[in-house]
């Protein structure tokens, strides 16, 4: 719950959300922060893999849809707020456009991160640069902001994809008074220092030998599918 508990407040401050909807809530741990903050009319949406006890510790029921992410989902509702946190990455690079038409058109004001290539994880099956989401996004008169990056780069409480991935997007470029994309890195896919020494910490343990077996295979394993073409990063 550190994650969570440490941006919703920026999250709130920035837009003063009374609805949010959750594209690939998982067991609703950022929702639960959102109802802390006083918002009752949260929405989270995922697949049937969710452990529904774990999600009714943070969530109601009520206040979940199972639903599959990469196809059309109609919520017939309007949020202030969507939001969607290391999930584009699980969705099949065939349905991606699909994926951002149903965040669009949940809602006016997005906040979106995915995982960029070679960051590594579970079931990943799309793993991309911003600027791949920010085209997506694009297409239906969104525009990029870098507002949540600069409030909670250097929060270590925050695990540092949310602090490397995570974007606005905004419906015909809506601006907003706290905006500081122009006083941040022009660079939009910059990688975390943190991500960075994390992921060469994991290569030299490879390299000198101590890795474990599942580690090494699972490396060698990523590498033979890289090579024809079965996996993207």
């Amino acid at each position: 719950m550190e994650s969570p508990g440490a941006m919703v407040p920026v999250l709130m401050e920035l837009f003063k959300p009374n609805s949010v909807v959750d594209f690939g809530c998982g067991i609703g741990t950022f929702l639960r922060v959102f109802n802390e903050q006083g918002i009752e009319d949260v929405l989270g949406l995922d697949g049937s893999w969710v452990n529904r006890e774990k999600l009714r510790k943070n969530i109601s029921e009520s206040s979940f849809r199972e639903c599959d992410l990469g196809a059309p989902v109609n919520l017939n509702k309007k949020y202030d707020l969507a939001i969607s946190f290391e999930v584009g990455e699980h969705i099949h690079p065939d349905c991606a456009e699909t994926f951002v038409n149903n965040i669009v058109q949940s809602s006016d004001t997005v906040v979106f991160g995915a995982a960029i290539p070679f960051q590594g994880g579970q079931n990943h099956l799309n793993e991309q640069w911003p600027s791949y989401w920010a085209e997506l996004f694009a297409k239906h008169g969104y525009q990029q902001h870098d507002l949540i990056r600069p409030a909670i780069w250097g929060d270590k409480r925050i695990q540092v994809w949310y602090r490397q991935n995570v974007f606005v997007y905004t419906r015909n470029g809506q601006a907003f008074a706290t905006d500081k994309s122009g006083n941040f890195s022009p660079n939009f896919e910059a990688i975390h220092p943190d991500m960075y020494s994390y992921k060469a910490a994991r290569l030299e343990k490879i390299l000198s030998g101590k890795a474990s077996f599942t580690e090494y295979f699972r490396w060698i394993g990523k590498k033979l599918l890289r090579s024809v073409g079965l996996l993207k990063s």
